[in-house]
């Protein structure tokens, strides 16, 4: 997905895994009908405009030296500012037995500016992600780095240069104990708060602790999106009747959309026809009814972890 503007507000996506299947992330921002409205105007009359403006990645190579190759003409990567990027990852300790940290971690490795699936942050300097990195690590006790945790080097990000005004930092994982995350109002809040980017929050829980993990997600401000992956129908059960989430992905993949589930489009997508800024709109967005959506499989045979985007 395209980069939004710094101006448009993020969500809280969280994932809540228990034992022993995988999951992917998911949240929705809640726009208002007139901001969604004016934003897709304003790309469709607009995306010249927009693409110089908001280009965070320029040249620096010498004129001494040949242009670099054209490059590909790809979608530019999210690289976290998506509402389909998690914030919050909850796993049982039966995933750390599984060796899902060192499979993310190396789904994380795979990123790179070269091919565009790691790339500017828009609303998070530099200077700030390594403020907030270093924040959790002297205020709450066992809180440590599990991969990134630093500026994109030079040789990283050759032969571009990113302006200080953007974010340029490597894909994050922070793992924070959970009772560490409970133990004062502040710690929670600055484990909640957003880092808009290639960046999460990863902590784990054993058997019994479950009731320890509904309190941080009901402590959260904003309950947008979950995921709850498990093949535990009696699980998956109490856990989406103990939360208030207004979108929740349910089921042993739990796979998740990008696409809203309170606005809709017209034909081909021509906001003439579209819901979007009516009344019918408005109430679906301000007194929305909850969504759940179920995915529980099965994993078809033959099937391989796609590229990144």
């Amino acid at each position: 997905g395209t980069s939004l503007p710094p101006s448009l507000p993020p969500s809280l996506p969280l994932f809540l895994l228990p034992s022993p299947f995988p999951s992917l992330p998911l949240s929705l921002p809640h726009l208002p009908p007139f901001l969604f409205s004016s934003l897709f105007l304003f790309l469709s009359v607009l995306p010249p405009l927009l693409s110089i403006c908001s280009d965070p990645v320029s040249s620096s190579l010498p004129p001494s030296r040949p242009p670099a190759p054209p490059p590909s003409r790809r979608s530019p990567s999210h690289t976290g500012q998506k509402c389909s990027a998690q914030s919050i990852l909850f796993a049982h300790e039966n995933w750390q037995q599984a060796g899902l940290e060192s499979k993310l971690r190396t789904l994380a490795a795979r990123r790179s500016l070269a091919d565009f699936t790691l790339g500017p942050v828009l609303t998070v300097t530099t200077e700030r992600f390594l403020a907030h990195c270093q924040a959790l690590l002297d205020t709450i006790p066992g809180t440590k780095i599990l991969w990134g945790g630093k500026a994109l080097s030079k040789a990283a990000m050759a032969p571009h240069e990113i302006p200080t005004c953007y974010g340029a930092f490597e894909p994050t994982a922070v793992y924070v104990p959970l009772e560490g995350m409970l133990a004062s109002p502040d710690a929670f809040h600055l484990a909640t708060t957003e880092i808009f980017g290639p960046f999460y929050i990863y902590t784990t829980w054993k058997d019994g602790e479950l009731p320890l993990v509904l309190e941080a997600l009901e402590r959260m401000e904003n309950h947008l999106t979950a995921a709850v992956v498990s093949n535990d129908v009696v699980f998956t059960r109490a856990v989406v009747g103990s939360t208030v989430n207004g979108t929740t992905y349910i089921g042993r993949r739990a796979r998740t959309t990008g696409a809203p589930q309170n606005h809709w489009f017209g034909p081909c997508g021509d906001p003439r026809g579209a819901g979007i800024g009516t009344p019918e709109a408005i109430k679906s967005v301000w007194s929305a009814h909850r969504e759940v959506v179920t995915d529980e499989g099965p994993v078809g045979e033959g099937w391989t972890m796609p590229g990144p985007t």
